[in-house]
């Protein structure tokens, strides 16, 4: 298919840029003034991309007008659209999004009128990643599509790895990490095979932000290592920029303040340098958040000021939206409550216009605890059940999962290609080694050569399949641990939101008021492990210790409870698996002491022995024999999966741990040979940190 002039005119400028480095810029302009007026416009083209490469903004713009004013003159359509989507990328590049929407405006008129599909296609999306940029989802995603339609049809593998890169990143703001996944790694596949090294790097710092997004730092400090050795190699600063910046944001979140302040300074370095106003406002809003967390409040203020000036000026929403909660956070830690909501229901109003659903939750949550400092229990009850609502619909174990499987696909497939092409080198080095020898040690070398590839390809391909086999396992077990603790968690809320609305339903505000503290404590915790594998022991003990705290509240303090821990034990230290002990402890309360009436007492006794942590839960409670009879009675159609999935649980990490953890239960009984109470003994596998 013929390739129109204005994509031809782009390859040859990067043809001349890459083949001929060392050509003096010189040259060229005198040159410029030897040749026809036709032969110059595409000259100065070339000088204008080449003043861009080393960063000469002011000159490559000045040689960028020279080729449209002659253009123009001489009546040269298809060179005069090719100029103006080079004005429209260099003011992307400047991060002034609305001048770069003006030129491509411009261009785009053009090329719809001489019916280039292709200029069409480029610059759809490239309208798109302005408009997404900005925080324009909606209308960001039409453009893309309509790029991607052009694209496919057109058979471009570079236009549908942009549009695919595009895509990714519109998914990511939207929240839908799966898809983000899905588009990223598809994208990184192209780029790979055709040795796009600038590419790979702006997406492998795309997977670096998903990764932080979903709180994996390792991987996300994985990929932008990697992405940033790239920018190294290749000297693009902007690249760097952008990945010193996501370095400070991980580290950041890591709790690792020093080293975020270290990489945002350099990232401010090289986005003033670069007069990138956009990405000086997300570096602003970062700094700002850097000066919260250290409590150094009306810095972070004044960081969130400007960088909310910048953000007004460029339109741009995403960012604002982000900003005006950081304020808001700000305000709330500084007790100025009224102040915080105002610029809370700002941020959600803009995040619900423009369909941004990740900030939505996040802002529902931080509405939530602001109404209940308030007082305004109602409400932060309803913002509550909202931030639930919204936060399960993007964090879902689906959702992981497909992502888990993306990964290791691209992976898997990486690893073949990187074997083709060592089985292709060493074929080339057969070939070569035929001209230096003589027939007989061609011959004896070929026979070596194959048996060595033929060994090695066999050792690979064993190496392969077992650490398939072991990643597969062990993915399985993962998945299991996790489909587990998700069927635990909602039957542990459940219970306890019941008793939140009983409080106020009744009006009894006060005892309304203490529930829904410790409540909102309990939850944090729970929303905090549900996402991880092994917690902390004292964490895994300070849950415990709030459930019971609402449970006594919730029935009226009809048992005292005790607790002992080894004084051997490292709270810190040692971690064990989450929601473990809780179904023993809410058996003991609802099964053994509520029906018991009164004088009820609860025991809880923590020990460390060898690999296990021995964990003993005590009642006084009616016994076993008894609470079934009245289960029987008062619940015919109900089904208790808790002491299945619990046992289910043990039988999953006793396989990924390679331990013998079990539990037992004991009915205690009087002299007399009557039932008083139960006693429960687990053995609970432990980590050290």
């Amino acid at each position: 298919m013929k390739k129109p002039l204005a994509i031809l005119i782009f390859i040859a400028c990067r043809f001349v840029s890459i083949c001929q480095p060392n050509q003096s810029l010189d040259s060229l302009i005198d040159l410029s003034n030897e040749v026809s007026n036709e032969k110059k416009v595409h000259l100065y083209l070339r000088i204008a991309q080449l003043y861009s490469d080393s960063h000469s903004d002011s000159l490559s713009f000045e040689y960028l007008h020279k080729a449209r004013l002659l253009g123009l003159d001489l009546g040269l359509t298809e060179e005069v659209c090719s100029t103006y989507y080079y004005l429209g990328s260099e003011w992307y590049r400047k991060t002034n999004y609305d001048t770069s929407l003006y030129y491509y405006d411009y261009a785009m008129e053009m090329a719809e009128e001489m019916k280039d599909d292709g200029m069409i296609a480029l610059l759809q999306g490239s309208i798109g990643r302005c408009l997404l940029y900005q925080g324009k989802l909606k209308e960001a995603k039409f453009y893309f599509d309509a790029a991607m339609v052009y694209a496919r049809s057109s058979g471009d593998s570079t236009q549908i790895m942009t549009i695919l890169g595009y895509l990714g990143l519109y998914y990511g703001n939207k929240g839908e990490y799966e898809k983000c996944a899905e588009m990223t790694f598809e994208a990184i596949k192209i780029a790979e095979k055709r040795g796009m090294r600038r590419k790979q790097s702006i997406l492998l710092t795309n997977l670096c932000v998903l990764h932080g997004r979903m709180k994996d730092y390792e991987r996300a400090l994985k990929y932008q290592r990697a992405s940033l050795k790239i920018d190294q190699e290749i000297n693009d600063k902007l690249g760097l920029a952008y990945g010193y910046n996501n370095m400070g944001n991980v580290y950041r979140r890591m709790g690792l303040a020093d080293s975020a302040m270290y990489y945002y300074r350099l990232a401010m370095d090289y986005q003033m340098e670069m007069g990138n106003m956009a990405d000086v406002a997300g570096l602003m809003s970062n700094i700002g958040s850097y000066y919260r967390e250290a409590n150094q409040l009306d810095e972070a203020h004044k960081c969130f000021a400007g960088a909310l000036q910048i953000a007004d000026s460029l339109s741009l929403f995403w960012d604002k939206a982000l900003i005006l909660t950081k304020i808001g956070n700000t305000y709330e830690d500084q007790g100025f409550l009224n102040k915080a909501e105002r610029f809370y229901l700002q941020a959600l109003k803009l995040s619900k216009d423009q369909s941004y659903s990740r900030h939505e939750w996040d802002i529902a949550n931080h509405l939530a605890t602001l109404n209940y400092k308030m007082g305004k229990y109602q409400e932060a009850y309803q913002y509550l059940e909202d931030f639930i609502a919204l936060k399960d619909s993007m964090m879902n174990e689906k959702n992981q999962q497909s992502i888990t499987e993306l990964r290791t696909k691209y992976e898997t497939e990486k690893i073949e290609r990187e074997n083709e092409i060592l089985i292709q080198k060493a074929e080339i080095q057969t070939l070569e080694l035929k001209h230096q020898h003589t027939r007989f040690w061609i011959f004896i070398g070929g026979i070596c050569f194959i048996l060595l590839l033929a060994l090695l390809a066999f050792v690979l391909y064993r190496m392969r399949q077992r650490n398939i086999r072991t990643k597969l396992e062990k993915q399985s077990l993962e998945n299991e641990q996790r489909m587990l603790r998700s069927q635990m968690n909602p039957h542990f809320i459940f219970n306890s939101m019941n008793s939140i609305q009983s409080y106020i339903s009744g009006n009894d505000n006060k005892t309304a008021m203490s529930y829904l503290s410790k409540f909102a404590r309990l939850m944090r915790g729970i929303l905090e492990h549900s996402r991880q594998s092994m917690i902390p022991l004292g964490e895994e003990v300070e849950t415990l210790n709030l459930y019971i705290e609402l449970e006594r509240l919730r029935f009226k303090n009809k048992f005292e409870y005790t607790q002992e821990l080894d004084s051997q034990l490292d709270l810190e230290g040692l971690y064990v698996p989450p929601m473990l002990i809780q179904p023993f402890v809410e058996n003991a309360i609802k099964h053994g002491l509520v029906n018991k009436g009164g004088d009820g007492f609860l025991k809880l006794s923590f020990k460390k022995e060898d690999k296990v942590i021995r964990c003993i839960v005590e009642d006084n409670g009616i016994g076993r024999d008894q609470a079934a009879l009245l289960k029987t009675m008062q619940s015919k159609g109900h089904r208790s999966l808790g002491m299945q999935v619990t046992r289910e649980r043990i039988e999953a990490l006793n396989k990924e741990m390679n331990t013998h953890c079990d539990f037992t239960i004991l009915d205690m009984k009087d002299d007399k040979g009557k039932a008083c109470g139960t006693r429960v003994e687990i053995l609970i596998p432990f980590e050290i940190e």
